[in-house]
């Protein structure tokens, strides 16, 4: 099963300072038979608007542990 969050996620400091993210989409297994696992299956976009700054990880990016 694919699960995912529409809309943007807000981190904010006591500072002021924020940044938006937008949650990656998971898969969860197990569900029916065998151990119960979830999975980051994409990436995730975190968004610095204040210092016009963008960044993008990546989740599950291939085999040997993402």
């Amino acid at each position: 099963m694919n699960i995912f969050n529409e809309g943007w996620g807000t981190v904010e400091w006591e500072d002021g300072s924020s940044v938006k993210f937008g949650m990656p989409m998971m898969q969860m297994g197990g569900t029916i038979m065998g151990a119960r696992d979830i999975k980051f299956i994409a990436n995730v976009v975190v968004v610095d608007e204040l210092m016009s700054m963008k960044a993008v990880l990546k989740m599950g990016a291939d085999a040997k542990g993402g």
